[in-house]
Parts: structure tokens; sequence; C-alpha cells
């Protein structure tokens, strides 16, 4: 039968490394019935997973306090005895790949906006940068999708949006729109897109939702199913069933799989399982839409005062993670119930609260890729091997990508000198560039290229950067930044 999460502590339990060293064991489960349950004459994938969740995804683990500045002496010292290898290079794994890699994120981006550390919401209801959802950190795997770098392999996914979804999106439309999402089919990019960076910037993968599907009748049954929104039988709260009766049978063009958002139980308190099935991107893909792997994510992306409540976005990265293959047995001593072991505390960890053994506001919104080799080896390994089949290669040469040069930020908005390389979901007023031998940028004027922003003034900052090269805040690897995309409402950032 299913087993049910044994309650978690409260926060108050576990707001230091000692509270957490003296936690009592979580409920263990074999891998049996730890993502999917396969059953004899059922249709593949079609029944929701006996999954025990993860603590590192359920939404009272915060650590709202800053890190203390003893801790970061502490942690100094301790990064004397990392050899720069991942977190279990030595056989037994350690958190001193992780505190190198936060006191590196501290060097380079001092006074950065950690969600984590303010329940989980964005700083602010002001439209949000994708990349303000992430660690300024984001460490590339190279090579990782098997073409040139700032190539993408594209994975395209049918999404769902289910009742709670629907009714959400009416009481929120005004905080979408500010984040330039003006419709329901539209409101599923504005988690889709942050996602995709976070692949993008790290794997060079680009998950798309290539269709959106709003069902307003499609019930959850959270409170009487042990917390999951479905299960087999063909009701109501049945994803494929819904589909079927609206003619959606045909998985051409949504390899990657099918994706359900929703934001939780109708009665409010409940707490409804996100879950996703292992290795699941690209089963079922060109055939029929049941077979194709459902993945589910039932959390809120807004908070208090039209907040984005980054932990939602989190969450799906999380299971988009899971159907790539993470952290399957293949992983060994980086894996821990399907997830990355409590040493690599990073989106994929199975109990992120040791991770105050880093820093006091706990876990890492990102894939910790220095500190474990399961991405490369895992789900790296799996897209280059999907690269001929399920998933599309956007290069210079299809015109997949936008290979057009640097674009580069000049002082004050207009006439002023270059100051840096502009990342391409950044908005600011750009001068159009090129390299010269040494590195170094040559401009060709010293006016804005003749580019103007959407209000027609140059040097204001709503006008998009097109950036293929060069990341936005200093980081450990070169990797280009990636192209440009569409934006949400249809159009492109304007081009010098």
């Amino acid at each position: 039968g299913r087993q049910a999460p044994l309650p978690l502590q409260k926060r108050s339990h576990i707001g230091s490394a000692a509270a957490v060293a003296s936690a009592p064991s979580l409920l263990r489960h074999s891998l049996s019935h730890m993502l999917l349950l396969c059953v004899a004459g059922a249709p593949a994938l079609s029944m929701a997973p006996l999954e025990t969740p993860p603590p590192s995804l359920f939404p009272d683990i915060w650590w709202p306090q800053a890190p203390p500045r003893a801790s970061r002496a502490n942690h100094t010292v301790r990064r004397l005895a990392w050899d720069g290898g991942s977190s279990c290079s030595s056989g037994t794994c350690t958190f001193d790949c992780a505190i190198a890699n936060h006191i590196a994120q501290e060097a380079a981006a001092p006074g950065y906006y950690y969600a984590q550390a303010h329940g989980g919401l964005a700083e602010s209801a002001a439209r949000q940068p994708l990349r303000s959802t992430w660690e300024p950190l984001l460490e590339s795997v190279r090579g990782c999708n098997g073409l040139q770098p700032g190539e993408l392999l594209e994975y395209s996914f049918l999404v769902v949006l289910d009742g709670s979804w629907v009714a959400h999106y009416e009481q929120q439309r005004r905080a979408y729109a500010t984040q330039g999402y003006a419709s329901l089919e539209a409101s599923a990019l504005m988690v889709f897109d942050r996602v995709s960076y976070l692949f993008e910037r790290q794997f060079g993968i680009r998950v798309k939702a290539a269709r959106v599907e709003a069902f307003p009748g499609l019930t959850e049954k959270c409170a009487a199913n042990n917390g999951y929104a479905e299960d087999g039988a063909r009701d109501a709260s049945n994803t494929r069933a819904a589909l079927a009766a609206r003619g959606v049978t045909d998985a051409a063009g949504v390899s990657g799989g099918i994706v359900r958002l929703g934001v939780g139980a109708a009665d409010g308190t409940t707490y409804c399982h996100s879950y996703a099935p292992l290795h699941g991107v690209c089963s079922g893909s060109g055939g029929s839409v049941e077979r194709l792997a459902l993945q589910v994510t039932q959390r809120n992306p807004f908070g208090a005062g039209g907040r984005i409540n980054q932990q939602a976005i989190r969450v799906l990265a999380h299971e988009m993670g899971h159907v790539f293959g993470i952290c399957s047995s293949r992983g060994a001593l980086e894996c821990q119930n399907a997830h990355t072991e409590i040493h690599i505390p990073d989106l994929m960890v199975w109990d992120g609260r040791p991770a105050a053994n880093v820093r006091s506001f706990g876990m890492f919104y990102k894939f910790m890729t220095t500190c474990a080799t399961v991405y490369d080896n895992i789900l790296c390994a799996a897209a280059r091997r999907e690269r001929a089949s399920c998933a599309v290669p956007l290069t210079c040469s299809n015109g997949g990508v936008d290979c057009t040069p640097h674009h580069w930020v000049a002082a004050g908005g207009g006439g002023g000198g270059v100051t840096r390389a502009a990342h391409r979901e950044e908005l600011h007023a750009v001068r159009c560039c090129a390299d010269e031998p040494d590195g170094r940028a040559a401009c060709a004027s010293a006016n804005l290229g003749g580019l103007v922003t959407a209000g027609n003034q140059n040097g204001r900052k709503e006008l998009g950067t097109n950036s293929r090269k060069g990341p936005d805040r200093p980081t450990p690897d070169t990797r280009p930044t990636l192209p440009t995309r569409r934006r949400a409402d249809g159009s492109m950032p304007v081009r010098g």
C-alpha cells in the first residue's frame, strides 16, 4: 500500500546544524515504489507513483536568517581541506565542495538576494529577470548536449493546467501580466521560462511548453488519495482521461512528456505532492499521448503581494531533474533515495535541512554540477543519447539559435564606455560591439547603434539585450551566454 511520509519537525527544531544532526531518521523507501510504479497490463506510466516525497520538497523548510559571520570564518578554514573534487570524490561525502561553492558565490556576488532567505519569495512584485530565481553562479557542464557552445537541445512538453491552476490564474491575472504573461495559456510559460533558463545555462538544454491545454474541470483528490492529485482511475482528476476526452491523443511535437501544473488542494489545507518518473523524458515520444510520462507539480507560483514564489519554480526544476534521470542507481555514492546525497545540497537533494552546515538559509537553487558527477554521467549522457531521437538540436547552422555578436551594456545607458557583457535576459540599453584579438570590445560608435526602447527613448531600461556570449556575473567557466528566445507575448527583443 501507499506509505505516508513521517511528519517533519517544526521549523524551530531544525534551525541549527546540531538540531539537524540529532533529528530522527526519515522514512525510508525502496526503489520499487520510489518514483514509478509499473503495473502489468496497464498502460505505461498511467498511475501516480508510490513515492515518499523527499523532505526537500516540503514548503516549510526555510532558514530565514542571514549566515552568521562566524560561520563564514569557519567555512574558510574548512575549505582548506577541500581538494577541488566533487562532494564524494574522496570516497566519503562531505560538505567541503558545497562550502567552497558558497564562498565563491559570496565573492562573486556580494549582497545577492537569495529567495531561500526570504520565505522563497522574489525581492519585489515588480517584473523579475529569469536569473533571479537561481543562484548567482550557474556552472555549466561542458559538452553536455554534444553540440557547440551556445547551441541547444530542445525538449518539448505537453502542459496541462488543472482546475486549481485555472482558478488561481483568474485571481492572479495582474501578477502574471506584470511578469509579461498576459493569458491563461501563457501563465504556464512563467514557470517554464525560468526552469528552461536554468537548464540552458547549466546543460545547454531547452525545456519548452510546446502545447498548453487548460482544463477548468480537471480536479484533484489529494485529500482522499494520500496527497496525490490523481491515480490510475479514469475519473475527473485523471490527466490522460481529460486529454483523451478533448481529442488530444497524438504525441507528435511533445517528445518530452506531459507536465500537469496545479496549485494544490481545493480545501486549502491538504498538502499535494509533486512527483515525476525517473528517466521519463522521451518515453513514448512520437506515438500516443497515453504513453507519455506524466510529471505533476502542485505549488502556487505567487506569494503575498504578487511576489513570485521561487520555491514553486524550484519544484518544477526538481521534477525535470528526475525525468532526465537524476538520481538513478548509476550515481552510486552521490545518490540517496533517488535524489542527490545530503552533502550535495542542490535542487535534487533528498533532505535540504543539513544544508545548514553550509549556510544558514539552506539548500542551493541550482544543480551543483561541480560537486556531483551524476549530472555529466547521467543527465548529459542521456541528453546526448536522445539527440537523434526525440530532442531537436537548435544550432547556428540550422537557424535554431541566434548567433549574432556580443551586446555590451553602456555605462549610463548612452555615450559612456562599455562596462560589461549583458546577459540575454537583462533589460538595459546596449551598444553593438565586436571582439578584438585581445578579447576586449571595440565599439563602432559612441551612441546606442540606432537602437531605441519601447518608449522610443535611447538609454532607457526597457530594451531587451540579445547576448550570446559573456556571463552577466563572474563565473568559474567561460561558456557563452545562450541566445535570445522569443518573449512570452510573441515579440522578439530589439537587436542592433
